[in-house]
C-alpha cells in the first residue's frame, strides 16, 4: 500500500524584539494552489517552490514552500490567510479521506 505525506508545516524562529522568521510548507489540492499563493503574496511572503511528490497519486497533492521575516503577529496572520484559502468545507472532507476517520475540529 502506497502512502503519501499530506501535512502542512508552519515553523516560526524567534529573532528577538517581537520579530520572527517563518517557513511554511502547505499541502493542497490543485484548486487550492492559486488562492493560497495569492493570499500569501498579498501578505508579502516569498513563494520559494511549488511541486508535487508523486506521479499518479489520487488525490493529487501539491506542496508550496514560503518564507518571510518580520513582526511575529503579522506573520501569523499571513499564514492564517493562506490556511483559510486552503480550507476544505466540512461536507467535502469525508470524500478526501481514504483511511480511518477521526473527529475534525
Amino acid at each position: 500500500m502506497e502512502t503519501i505525506d499530506a501535512s502542512t508545516s508552519l515553523m516560526f524562529q524567534p529573532l528577538g524584539g517581537g520579530r520572527a522568521a517563518i517557513n511554511g510548507d502547505f499541502a493542497m489540492t490543485a484548486d487550492q494552489v492559486n488562492p493560497v499563493i495569492h493570499a500569501l503574496r498579498s501578505h508579502g511572503l516569498t513563494i520559494v517552490e511549488l511541486h508535487d511528490h508523486m506521479l499518479y497519486e489520487q488525490l493529487r497533492l501539491f506542496y508550496l514552500h514560503s518564507w518571510k521575516t518580520g513582526e511575529a503577529t503579522a506573520l501569523a496572520r499571513a499564514l492564517r490567510a493562506g490556511l483559510r484559502r486552503r480550507a476544505v468545507p466540512i461536507s467535502s472532507r469525508a470524500a478526501l479521506t481514504t483511511g480511518p476517520r477521526w473527529p475534525i475540529r
